[in-house]
């Protein structure tokens, strides 16, 4: 099991972050080495930009992804997120049992990005095409291998 942690913060963000930041940083490092925290990171700038992305990965995880869920031939799904020269990018990983599965969602044209009103209202700019790929090689951890899951 992931999860995935967004923080608002306050009108007194800045002038307070300083006194809990040693603290957060040393349970953060520790998670980090039994295993437990597997990416971590901020906002180049935590105050600017944070509610709309907030808000596209509410729309993905709460709406989108449950809907994808439905398709049959599904087999998941990944947001992915990283700063790029001072703006927010976030990537949409989908896993399809086949390309026919893919256009039970996509539609007859494959290469043409899926992207609804509501997350074309948040995003400043999306790509309008796909790239499919096949998987070749897949690396499955045990149970008590993956460093998420107990």
């Amino acid at each position: 099991m992931h999860y995935l942690l967004f923080y608002e913060v306050g009108e007194d963000y800045v002038s307070r972050r300083a006194e809990f930041r040693d603290a957060h940083l040393e349970k953060a490092w520790k998670a980090s080495k039994r295993g437990e925290l597997v990416l971590s990171g901020a906002f180049a700038n935590p105050v600017n930009g944070v509610e709309r992305a907030s808000e596209y990965v509410l729309h993905a995880t709460k709406k989108v992804f449950p809907a994808l869920r439905a398709i049959d031939g599904h087999r998941g799904a990944y947001l992915l997120r990283r700063m790029v020269d001072g703006a927010i990018e976030f990537v949409v990983l989908t896993l399809w049992d086949s390309m026919a599965t893919a256009r039970r969602f996509a539609g007859a044209e494959r290469e043409k990005a899926v992207v609804d009103a509501e997350a074309r209202a948040i995003l400043t700019s999306f790509d309008e095409r796909v790239t499919h790929y096949e998987i070749v090689q897949e690396l499955e951890l045990a149970q008590d291998e993956h460093p998420s899951r107990s």
